[in-house]
């Protein structure tokens, strides 16, 4: 038989080992609980994510549905054909404005000799020497006349050239004359002339030259106007 002392060992360790149990049988519900409360938590987190999207959403809907019935509306509804009747005009509007600007880049190139010529022509005048005829056109001054020194012609030009009225070399033509064929033979032997030359200049006048530019849109191999031409000199 078991003593006594050994029974009451027996029992002591059934009382630990009862109490060990329901130690952790606590601590478990306590985890569990854990466990469960964070769940709690995360799925509030998605069902509330969820629910704001779907009202997002529905807001974005509502906004579409309101975009979709304006651009149904009876305003709208041509809009698109109106668009392509204006860009239209607007081709046209520009190819005829390109036109005009041609017709001005052909006037703006026409050259015109300055008003101030004759005068710069008789300022240059050396004072043996008359001018009988001259001719100025849009590109060329001719003139002629007569001096009493060869040399006058010469410098006549050479003056009409720092002037800045011919763009290149002129030609010039000088031959000796008799006076009787401009005068009486008399009045030149009476002032002791003997010498007569007749000149004849011809040169081409300084004008400006022009660059022009053009933009075009190229559709295929069609070309649509940008604006007009433009000129400058």
């Amino acid at each position: 038989m078991p003593s006594l002392g050994s029974k009451k060992e027996f029992q002591k360790r059934d009382l630990n080992f009862f109490a060990d149990l329901t130690a952790a049988a606590a601590k478990m519900t306590r985890v569990i609980g854990y466990f469960v409360f964070i769940g709690i938590i995360v799925v509030a987190a998605i069902v509330a994510v969820i629910v704001y999207c779907a009202i997002r959403n529905a807001i974005t809907q509502a906004a579409i549905n309101d975009v979709q019935a304006t651009l149904d509306s009876e305003e709208y509804k041509n809009i698109e054909v109106r668009a392509t009747e204006l860009k239209k005009e607007l081709d046209d509007y520009n190819n005829y404005f390109f036109v005009l600007s041609q017709m001005r880049e052909q006037v703006d190139q026409t050259h015109e000799a300055p008003v101030s010529l004759p005068d710069t022509l008789k300022d240059c005048i050396p004072s043996d020497t008359y001018i009988e005829n001259y001719v100025i056109d849009q590109t060329t001054l001719t003139f002629d006349g007569y001096t009493f020194s060869y040399y006058s012609a010469l410098n006549l030009v050479n003056m009409l050239n720092n002037s800045d009225v011919f763009s290149i070399p002129v030609e010039l033509k000088i031959e000796r004359v008799d006076p009787s064929t401009v005068g009486t033979y008399e009045s030149f032997l009476k002032n002791g002339i003997n010498n007569y030359y007749k000149f004849e200049v011809s040169g081409t006048l300084v004008k400006d030259v022009y660059v022009s530019v053009s933009r075009y849109l190229a559709e295929g191999k069609s070309y649509t106007s940008l604006g007009g031409v433009e000129s400058t000199s």
